[in-house]
């Protein structure tokens, strides 16, 4: 702004290239007159004392990590920092550490019988050649839930740690009313 007015344009001009208000340019100008450094000087002095000190920025982000299905409400609530912190606040500093929100990967829960009838599975037939896999029939399974859907789980986590098991929510079979469909 004070260089297209350093460059001979008028107020109503810079607010036309600039696409704001005139009385905004107006008063920017006139601040500008008024003192020439207004556009040098930073927003907020630089002493200002951070509202978390780095010790309870590191506390937040340790339990972030430790209880990742908890909300930013949560943790900002649980005075975990050292103090009771907004959930803007929470979701600032986990992001300046690399942590977001983001849905968790849903994965079925087996029972241990069921991991090692498949790890037992898997090393008998891992000699297979293509033919003899051919010979076998692969289905889909598909489920239609007739109530209303589970909610979306938010998880905190780090870039590359989607398959975590820490991050992942383990769905188990319920009570639910659902339609099974089979297909190949």
């Amino acid at each position: 702004m004070a260089l297209l007015h350093k460059r001979g344009l008028n107020a109503t001009n810079i607010s036309k290239n600039l696409k704001v208000s005139l009385s905004t340019v107006s008063r920017h100008l006139q601040k500008i007159k008024n003192n020439p450094n207004y556009f040098n000087k930073k927003t907020f002095p630089k002493n200002r004392k951070p509202f978390l000190a780095d010790r309870g920025e590191r506390h937040l982000v340790w339990a972030a990590l430790l209880s990742p299905f908890k909300t930013f409400t949560e943790l900002g609530r649980s005075g975990i920092a050292g103090r009771i912190v907004s959930r803007k606040t929470v979701a600032r500093v986990l992001k300046r550490y690399g942590i977001t929100k983001k849905v968790a990967r849903r994965k079925p829960g087996f029972k241990k019988n069921c991991k090692i009838a498949r790890l037992q599975f898997a090393k008998a037939h891992q000699s297979w050649t293509v033919s003899e896999w051919n010979k076998v029939l692969f289905s889909d399974e598909s489920n239609f839930n007739t109530r209303k859907q589970s909610a979306r789980l938010k998880v905190s986590k780090r870039i590359g740690e989607a398959n975590t098991p820490l991050n992942i929510a383990y769905t188990f079979s319920s009570g639910t009313i659902s339609c099974s469909v089979w297909g190949e």
